[in-house]
C-alpha cells in the first residue's frame, strides 16, 4: 500500500484493565474486551498482515494476534480505529487475496 502501513496513533497510549493472561489470549476472550481495550492489545500483541484503502477515508487491516486473525477499520479522518471485527470466513478474506493477486501480476 502506497499510504504506509498504520501505525499505532500516539493517542492510543494506554493500559488494558481487564485481568487476563496476555499470552493465553484467544478469539473469544479478545472479542468480549471493550474496543479500547481491543485496540491496544491489538496495537501491543498484533502483527498487520495486510492492509488496503477504502474509498480514501479508511485504511482496512487484517492482523495476526496469537494465532487468530482480525480486521480493523481505522478512520483517516477521525485517526481511530472505528471497529475490531473477527475473520471468521473466506468472504472477509476475498479483497485481501484479489489485491495480492492484482501486485503480484503488476510485478511481471
Amino acid at each position: 500500500m502506497t499510504q504506509g502501513i498504520v501505525s499505532r496513533p500516539d493517542a492510543m497510549q494506554g493500559t488494558i484493565t481487564t485481568q487476563f493472561n496476555p499470552r493465553n489470549m484467544d478469539l473469544r476472550t479478545f472479542n468480549r474486551l471493550p474496543l479500547d481495550e481491543k485496540t491496544n492489545y491489538m496495537w501491543d500483541h498484533g502483527n498487520c498482515i495486510s492492509q488496503r484503502l477504502v474509498e480514501n477515508r479508511y485504511i482496512l487491516c487484517i492482523f495476526e494476534i496469537n494465532g487468530f486473525y482480525v480486521e480493523a477499520i481505522y478512520s483517516k479522518q477521525n485517526n481511530r480505529v472505528n471497529a475490531i471485527l473477527p475473520i471468521m470466513g473466506m468472504e472477509a478474506w476475498e479483497a485481501y487475496v484479489d489485491r495480492v493477486i492484482r501486485n503480484v501480476s503488476e510485478m511481471n
